[in-house]
């Protein structure tokens, strides 16, 4: 809930109630039959009189709040707009790293199926190797099928 004040004249009774952000109310109760629009300060109840002065008092602190907001307040502007450049560089750095994250996987991935292809190959004059040095036997990686498929 914000702040507020609100009035209600109830059986010729002033009620008066405020709220603030605590959330805390404050009600205050006594007769305004005998107040009228050209009565002077002094000549108003203790509790009118009491409520008025610390209406005056929060006007005052709320007034020095928002001087002091108006002093200080563009320099937390300045930090703000600071950090917004700041977090939309960011994001565009992290963006580019991310592309080039993503084109380093690719060529890995590439990289290791060439690697996988060279070990076949590896493999394969491996067995060319081992088959030249008995040339009487047919190998099965030679022709597809062994002396025995027939």
């Amino acid at each position: 809930m914000g702040e507020g004040c609100n009035t209600y004249n109830n059986n010729n009774k002033f009620i008066y109630f405020c709220y603030r952000q605590n959330q805390t109310v404050i009600a205050t109760n006594f007769r305004i039959d005998n107040i009228t629009p050209n009565t002077r300060f002094s000549e108003l109840p203790e509790q009118a009189q009491k409520e008025l002065d610390e209406l005056f008092q929060y006007i005052r602190s709320q007034g020095q709040k928002c001087e002091y907001i108006l002093k200080h307040g563009r320099q937390h502007v300045d930090t703000i707009q600071n950090g917004k450049s700041q977090t939309e560089a960011l994001e565009q750095d992290l963006a580019a790293l991310s592309s080039s994250l993503k084109v380093q996987k690719q060529n890995l991935e590439h990289l290791f199926d060439q690697a996988g292809e060279q070990l076949r190959h590896a493999a394969d004059a491996s067995n060319i190797i081992e088959a030249s040095k008995d040339p009487g036997r047919a190998s099965r990686w030679l022709f597809g099928y062994g002396s025995d498929d027939e």
